[in-house]
C-alpha cells in the first residue's frame, strides 16, 4: 500500500483528494470553473459520469488524467461482481469510454488508461479488489509525476533571486505548486504577480489562489498589464502555448531579458520599475474587477492591484 505522497505540503487545490478521488463506489471532482468563489465537488456515480465532467471542463489542466484514472477504479467497482473475463471486458470498454472524453487529449488519457487496465489485470491474477488495485495505481502515477516536477522547481528557485518577483502565466499547476514547497524549504521569499487568463481566468483564479494558499504575497493583473510590470527589469521567462504567454513571451524579448524553457509559464524578474507616473493609466478598483464567467466576484486579495515601486 502506498504511504508516501508527493503532494504533501501543497496548496489545497493541488491535493489529489482535492483533484479527483474515488472511494466506496463514488468518484468526486473539485469544480474547477467555479473555484475559488465556492468549493464544490461533482460527484459521479459511473465512470460514463466522469467521462461527462471531464468533458464539460469541471477539472483541466492535469486534473482531467487523475480524474480518469479514478474513473477507471469506479468502472471496477461497478463490474466487481462480474467474473474476471468479464470485469476486463468491461475496463476495456470504460478505457474506451473515458479516452475519447475530449478528442485533444486522447493519446494521454489512453496512455492513463491503459495503465489502469494493466494494473486490474494484476489485481485479478492476485485476487486483491481491482477498484483499490487502480487508486493505487492512479496515486503512484501522481506520486512519479509530481516528484518530477520537484526535481525541475530545485533547478529553477536557486534562478530566483532572494525577495524578487515571479510572473506566472495561465494556470502551471504542479510546478507553480513545487516552485512554492522548494522556496519555503529553503527559506527563499518573493513575490508574484498572476496575469488573469481570460476567457476563463485560470490566472485569477487557480494560479493565486494556489500561491495565496501557500502564503506567498500574490498580485492578480490583468491580461494586458506584463509589459508594463516587467518594465526595466530583469527577467527570465518560458512561454506557454497560449496567446497571452506569447505576448508575454514577446514583451520580456522586447525589453531584452534572458528566456529559458525550464520551467514553463513562469518568468522571474527583479521588481524594480523606474519612476513613471501611472495616473494617465486608466484603472479600475479592486471592487469593480468582476470574473466574466458567471459574473463571480473575485477574492479581494486576487484583485488587480498596481503599487509604486
Amino acid at each position: 500500500m502506498t504511504t508516501f505522497r508527493a503532494d504533501e505540503g501543497l496548496a489545497f487545490l493541488l491535493q489529489y483528494e482535492n483533484v479527483a478521488w474515488y472511494d466506496a463506489g463514488e468518484v468526486r471532482i473539485l469544480d474547477r470553473r467555479i473555484y475559488p468563489a465556492k468549493i464544490e465537488f461533482v460527484r459521479c456515480k459511473t465512470h460514463v459520469e466522469v467521462m461527462q465532467a471531464i468533458r464539460d471542463m469541471v477539472t483541466q489542466s492535469a486534473g482531467p488524467y487523475t480524474a480518469a484514472a479514478m474513473g477507471m477504479a469506479l468502472a471496477a467497482y461497478e463490474c466487481r461482481e462480474k467474473s474476471a473475463d468479464e470485469q476486463l471486458a468491461y475496463l476495456q470498454a470504460a478505457d474506451e469510454t473515458i479516452s475519447n472524453a475530449r478528442p485533444t487529449t486522447y493519446k494521454r488519457m489512453k496512455l492513463v488508461c491503459d495503465g489502469c487496465l494493466a494494473a486490474a489485470k494484476l489485481a485479478l491474477r492476485e485476487g486483491r479488489p481491482v477498484d483499490l488495485a487502480i487508486r493505487e495505481h492512479a496515486v503512484n502515477a501522481n506520486n512519479r509525476r509530481y516528484s518530477k516536477v520537484n526535481e525541475i522547481a530545485k533547478y529553477l528557485v536557486p534562478l530566483i533571486p532572494d525577495g524578487g518577483t515571479v510572473m506566472t502565466q495561465c494556470f502551471g499547476e504542479t510546478i507553480v505548486g513545487m516552485m512554492l514547497k522548494e522556496a519555503k524549504q529553503s527559506g527563499k521569499t518573493f513575490r508574484l504577480f498572476c496575469p488573469e487568463t481570460r476567457p476563463y481566468f485560470q490566472g485569477a483564479r487557480l494560479t493565486a489562489t494556489v500561491c495565496h494558499d501557500m502564503g506567498f504575497d500574490v498580485t492578480v493583473i490583468t491580461d494586458n498589464m506584463p509589459a508594463f510590470v516587467m518594465g526595466g527589469s530583469t527577467s527570465i521567462c518560458s512561454p506557454a502555448r497560449r496567446t497571452q504567454s506569447a505576448s508575454t513571451a514577446m514583451s520580456s524579448t522586447r525589453l531584452g531579458h534572458c528566456r529559458s524553457p525550464s520551467a514553463p509559464i513562469i518568468s522571474v524578474f527583479r521588481h524594480s520599475l523606474p519612476a513613471r507616473r501611472i495616473s494617465a493609466m486608466k484603472q479600475r478598483t479592486p471592487l469593480k474587477l468582476r470574473c466574466a464567467t458567471r459574473n463571480l466576484r473575485c477574492r479581494p486579495w486576487a484583485c488587480a492591484r498596481r503599487r509604486r515601486a
